[in-house]
């Protein structure tokens, strides 16, 4: 993944996390990984794992095409 496309992803899970109200820390709670993951994320500096995006796209009930391309940002998740 390219610099500009992960400060985008970043920046979209910044988002969707703002859009539900909750902290960098209950997120990072919710999805079972460090608060010190999530920031990283947020800031472009680390990539999620496939796990990680699949276990988002469940949480904030959106694609993960969204979450990775910014493409359909909604999905019929059961």
């Amino acid at each position: 993944m390219d610099y500009f496309a992960q400060i985008e992803l970043g920046l979209r899970i910044k988002m969707l996390r703002t859009e539900k109200g909750l902290t960098q820390e209950k997120l990072a709670e919710a999805l079972g990984v460090s608060l010190e993951h999530i920031g990283k994320i947020e800031r472009g500096k680390r990539t999620p794992s496939l796990d990680l995006v699949i276990a988002m796209s469940k949480f904030f009930h959106t694609s993960t095409d969204y979450i990775l391309l910014a493409n359909c940002r909604t999905t019929e998740l059961g």
